[in-house]
């Protein structure tokens, strides 16, 4: 059975490749979501969960190295952040003047904290890099 990193994208043959298998994850119940799809172990390279590859299933990440699993194609939650600091007179004008800079043709938000609501996998991208 092919399993995939829910974080790094690596791939393994089998569960023998892993660090740690099923049922000895460490600290499984605190990483599994109820109803979700049950880890095979951990990967060696950086200790995240590592899930079945299938139809329904891959890599649980399209950074644009790859190609777009079809987990990725029908969407998952994330919870996108960016933080700005501004000068302000009180809470109302900072937002609107952050909500400015973020609409505005020469904004400055690239660099962005992406979580993922199904791991809980947090990633800081700079989509700086890219322009």
């Amino acid at each position: 059975m092919k399993l995939t990193c829910d974080n790094c994208g690596k791939t393994f043959g089998n569960e023998g490749e892993l660090e740690h298998r099923l049922p000895d994850i460490p600290g499984l119940g605190s990483r599994l979501d109820p109803g979700g799809i049950v880890p095979g172990g951990t990967c060696p390279e950086c200790g995240s969960l590592v899930y079945p590859a299938g139809p329904d299933q891959g890599s649980n990440d399209n950074d644009g190295t790859s190609s777009p699993s079809t987990a990725d194609q029908v969407g998952r939650e994330f919870l996108v952040e960016w933080t700005i600091d501004v000068s302000a007179t009180g809470f109302r004008q900072a937002a609107e003047r952050a909500l400015r800079i973020q609409r505005g043709h020469d904004s400055i938000a690239t660099v962005f904290d992406v979580t993922c609501s199904a791991t809980g996998i947090c990633r800081t991208v700079d989509l700086s890099e890219e322009s």
